[in-house]
């Protein structure tokens, strides 16, 4: 029997910005000398020939973009992907993924040996009946499917992330962990707080966590808070019907103590700081605020703990380094000490059991990512 394992999404109709990945755990060892691959004969074009060099001969991997329904859930009304689409997603593939490992580990033998042997990729979105939208499936480490291949953006790297490569990443953590096992200490650091399939709406709550982030970071900064003090007082009275005389001429003092404020050197950098760290506040989701405060990187990661280990792995090498601080900044000190002691154990795990460093792989698909634009992700020439 297969074991499928899926990505999920929240629908974006309905929780907004919220999002995640929902697989399942699986203990059976990975086989490395068996393949899926089973050749059919078919006239091969320019693109069946690229694949074949630069994929099946290195990896021993074979990307299909010919969709075959009878490979495909009939649980979904699906579409295949799109031959242009195909071809750009073949090659990042290769950049950001494959060769961003292969820098890693110094070879191709760590791909060859673990990845996936069949990669297929279908055009449409996967959507369920509960608002969710799968991402990716994986079966038995030996297929990886990616979905919505046709709305592509090759270029834009948080997309990329969002939709495709960080599942990537997921599910290859995933094949490292049924290879070689994590430590079971990892297993005691949130052991109470799995939420096993609930995990999709347990975060939506409180809602108002924005506000208490913001006011909890405002009160980091002196200056930014004499500034609001000045600025609320200010509006209060402007807004103020039948102004006594003090009051109007209170408010003209409030504009001179504003002006002369924002003069101050150690204003204008607290300000920076407090704008900075307040847009990350508005760019991540409630769910994954909420998640963070309990010690979780994202709302999945609390599903199990194989799922928590493989996320924290995967959000790291995808997260720009000021994106992954901000986080742990806004975790608050007790989730960030929990997600730090996961950390710890990820990063230590793969450098002890693969010779791998996390940092060092992060820094090299960011650099990746960095040089898309120079990327040609729609040449066939062999070279």
């Amino acid at each position: 029997m297969k074991l499928r394992k899926h990505i999920l999404i929240p629908s974006l109709i309905t929780l907004g910005l919220a999002m995640g990945v929902a697989s399942c755990g699986e203990d059976n060892p990975i086989d490395s000398s068996k393949t899926v691959v089973i050749a059919e004969p078919r006239v091969e074009n320019d693109f069946d020939k690229w694949l074949a060099h630069y994929f099946m001969t290195p990896y021993n991997i074979e990307l299909r973009y010919r969709m075959k329904d009878n490979e495909t859930s009939l649980n979904y009304n699906l579409a295949p992907a799109k031959f242009d689409k195909s071809v750009q997603m073949a090659h990042l593939v290769k950049y950001l993924c494959l060769e961003a490992y292969d820098e890693a580990t110094g070879s191709q033998a760590f791909v060859r040996t673990l990845f996936p042997k069949l990669l297929d990729l279908i055009g449409s979105p996967a959507y369920n009946t509960n608002g969710t939208m799968v991402l990716g499936t994986a079966e038995g480490g030996r297929k990886m499917t990616l979905y919505m291949v046709n709305e592509l953006k090759p270029t834009d790297s948080e997309h990329l992330n969002r939709y495709y490569f960080k599942t990537v990443h997921h599910e290859f953590g995933h094949i490292q962990n049924q290879t070689k096992p994590y430590p079971q200490e990892f297993q005691q650091i949130t052991a109470t707080g799995y939420v096993s399939d609930s995990w999709s709406s347990k975060w939506n709550t409180p809602t108002d966590i924005r506000s208490v982030l913001q006011l909890e970071e405002r009160a980091r900064y002196p200056k930014v808070v004499q500034y609001y003090a000045y600025a609320d007082e200010r509006t209060a009275l402007q807004n103020k019907d039948n102004r006594t005389p003090e009051e109007t001429t209170r408010i003209s003092e409030l504009a001179s103590l504003i002006a002369t404020l924002r003069q101050e050197p150690e204003y204008v950098a607290q300000m920076r700081e407090y704008n900075n760290i307040s847009s990350y506040i508005q760019k991540i989701d409630v769910a994954t605020l909420n998640a963070l405060r309990a010690g979780f990187i994202s709302p999945y990661a609390s599903s199990q703990h194989a799922e928590d280990f493989v996320e924290i792995q995967s959000i790291f090498m995808t997260d720009a380094p000021a994106l992954w601080e901000a986080k742990m900044r806004l975790a608050g000190s007790t989730g960030r000490a929990l997600i730090q002691e996961k950390y710890n154990i990820v990063e230590s795990y793969l450098q002890n059991d693969w010779g791998i460093s996390l940092v060092g792989l992060r820094d090299i698909v960011l650099a990746r990512q960095a040089k898309l634009g120079e990327q040609d992700l729609t040449g066939l020439t062999i070279k």
